[in-house]
């Protein structure tokens, strides 16, 4: 097969998930003809919204699938072109290791409590990771920014 039929096959394949997900999207949009009692007006269908988080989830896992193939082909090909990637690779699960030993003690809130079903000591701690995660990410990156500011600074002003 020639580059270009690859090209349009796989491009269709992206077209054809994109029309599923946005049609997925649309549906979860939609409301349904229960009137709620209160306020008398329609009341959007939940359940329309699970088939989209479970479809954008498939993808998910298959797009992480073929990089992790995709990406033990070209080691296997090529193993001095993934020194730089293992290196950022290393970087990037240090610094998630930063985020793993900032989690805290997790405890439930009355706002938790009061829910129709209570997130496990498992769904907090991964929550609680998500988010310091984030703020180590953004601290890095913000740091970062600043190194390369001062260091532009520097070399204009050696000129």
């Amino acid at each position: 097969m020639n580059n270009k039929l690859i090209s349009l096959i796989i491009n269709a394949g992206v077209a054809i998930i994109a029309i599923i997900g946005i049609y997925l999207v649309i549906v979860a949009m939609g409301n349904t003809a229960v009137i709620d009692p209160v306020t008398g007006q329609e009341s959007a269908d939940t359940s329309s919204v699970s088939s989209a988080v479970n479809f954008a989830m498939f993808v998910l896992y298959l797009g992480l699938g073929v990089i992790a193939i995709f990406t033990i082909v070209a080691i296997a090909f090529n193993p001095q072109r993934f020194i730089r990637t293992g290196v950022g690779i290393l970087i990037f699960g240090a610094l998630m290791l930063v985020a793993y030993f900032m989690v805290g003690e997790l405890t439930l809130t009355q706002t938790m409590l009061d829910m129709d079903t209570v997130p496990t000591t498992n769904e907090l701690f991964w929550g609680d990771l998500g988010i310091k995660a984030t703020y180590v990410l953004v601290a890095v990156a913000v740091g970062l920014i600043i190194a390369q500011s001062v260091r532009s600074l520097l070399s204009y002003l050696a000129k």
